[in-house]
């Protein structure tokens, strides 16, 4: 998952309304990069943009660059 062409990276908005943007749950060989990433909650940790689940085997392959997330707190 990726940003495409010039520009300012692609926003992936939860607008406080999911628990997680993205989950990734006993998936491997995942690469997300270039985009922009929020999720407003009212207290620090109750969401997240980017989930990763393991609860059986082991996973692999997991990159996550150039990723610009920022907390909203309301």
């Amino acid at each position: 998952i990726a940003s495409y062409g010039d520009g300012p990276k692609p926003l992936l908005n939860g607008q406080g309304k999911v628990d997680h943007v993205i989950r990734l749950e006993n998936t491997s060989y995942w690469e997300i990069y270039d985009l922009e990433i929020t999720n407003p909650a009212e207290q620090s940790g109750d969401r997240v943009g980017v989930l990763i689940r393991a609860d059986q085997g082991m996973h692999r392959h997991f990159h996550l660059k150039n990723l610009y997330s920022w907390l909203s707190l309301f």
